[in-house]
């Protein structure tokens, strides 16, 4: 099913939530499919860390701007390359990143089950063609992702601390296009 199909000039700083696997059914989500094209880096904002991060996330269990799971395929210029990873932003108590003043806090590895939780990507995203990352969950907290197809981390959240349905996409310092599919079970 295609969730959202939409193409941004701006940079997001807080997670654009699309949708949500409705609180009345037994599906769960099966796998969440981020298709997209980078036309062009747009920008030189830098986050809080002093770093300039130019790439897409998968958001999802989004309790809210500050406490949430995310999957991301993106360069990093502290890390002078392209990694693909997962993470959650855990702040308690806190909801929104520039009231709370959550931003850049809270940031933490998720638990590597196979693979280590940061890759770094053979393929480049600035190129200019269509690429593909995906989630497969296996249930809520316990996740296989794939780049273009290519499966590259295999992590879990051990804690199992969001429960939140909601998922969405963010961008950093780039214009691009974006297709989200989500299949449920």
């Amino acid at each position: 099913m295609i969730i959202d199909k939409t193409r941004y000039r701006q940079i997001f700083r807080a997670c654009k939530v699309i949708d949500q696997v409705p609180a009345e059914t037994s599906e769960s989500l099966a796998k969440l499919i981020l298709k997209f094209k980078i036309h062009e880096k747009n920008g030189q904002e830098k986050d809080v860390d002093g770093s300039i991060r130019e790439g897409v996330m998968l958001w999802f269990g989004c309790e809210n701007d500050c406490n949430h799971y995310q999957v991301y395929w993106r360069h990093d210029s502290k890390l002078d390359g392209i990694y693909a990873g997962a993470q959650k932003k855990v702040n308690p108590g806190k909801i929104n990143n520039l009231l709370d003043g959550c931003a850049g806090q809270g940031y933490l590895p998720l638990d590597p089950m196979k693979s280590a939780w940061r890759v770094r990507s053979p393929i480049d995203i600035f190129d200019g063609m269509h690429h593909n990352l995906a989630i497969h969950f296996h249930d809520q907290w316990y996740i296989s992702v794939f780049l273009d197809g290519y499966f590259v981390l295999d992590v879990q959240d051990k804690q199992r601390l969001f429960l939140s349905r909601d998922f969405g996409v963010r961008s950093d310092n780039m214009s691009w296009q974006y297709e989200l599919l989500a299949d449920m079970v």
